[in-house]
């Protein structure tokens, strides 16, 4: 798991940049990909086959979604480590539930 299956190219106009630069190396072993995008979100990496491999909001720039697992590449790359370092803080910082729903008691009924 923790070892890289493959290359992409990321956006330099995502957040992702800001830790991967415009490739890296990926460890992927899915069987599903994206293949249309929902509203408010766009593309930020992709592999050579065209497989989506992240995308992020448009609209909110903490929400990223990847088509590999970084948590697993942590000790064999550095910038993957920061990547999931940065999602730590990110979540352990977050105080807002409200980018979930604007109606929170909809999930304790």
């Amino acid at each position: 798991r923790e070892e890289s299956s493959h290359k992409i190219s990321i956006s330099s106009k995502s957040m992702l940049y800001s830790f991967l630069g415009n490739t890296a190396l990926v460890n992927s072993f899915h069987h599903q990909s994206i293949h249309f995008l929902g509203k408010g979100l766009k593309i930020t990496a992709i592999a050579s086959d065209g497989v989506i491999e992240a995308i992020e909001s448009s609209e909110n720039k903490y929400l990223c979604g990847l088509q590999w697992h970084p948590e697993c590449m942590i000790y064999s790359s550095p910038p993957m480590k920061e990547l999931i370092i940065y999602f730590i803080q990110k979540a352990k910082n977050s105080r807002n539930l409200h980018y979930i729903s604007p109606d929170i008691q909809t999930y304790y009924q």
